[in-house]
């Protein structure tokens, strides 16, 4: 987790985005993307990854 850049998480729910905080989504619904930058050997890309890794995410960007 501190590794991560602020802002490399994304929620996105039915094809268009969401806020982390939002109250009008659940989080069972809404789809979490980690994006990822472009490296030595490869493009950026974005990845599903859990939605627990999303919003620790949004714990751990509010205490920087």
């Amino acid at each position: 987790m501190a590794r991560l850049r602020v802002g490399c998480i994304r929620w996105q729910h039915d094809g268009g985005p969401v806020t982390g905080d939002s109250q009008q989504v659940l989080a069972r619904d809404a789809i979490c993307l980690l994006d990822v930058p472009p490296h030595k050997t490869g493009t950026a890309f974005s990845k599903p990854v859990d939605p627990i890794l999303g919003q620790a995410n949004v714990l751990v960007t509010a205490t920087r």
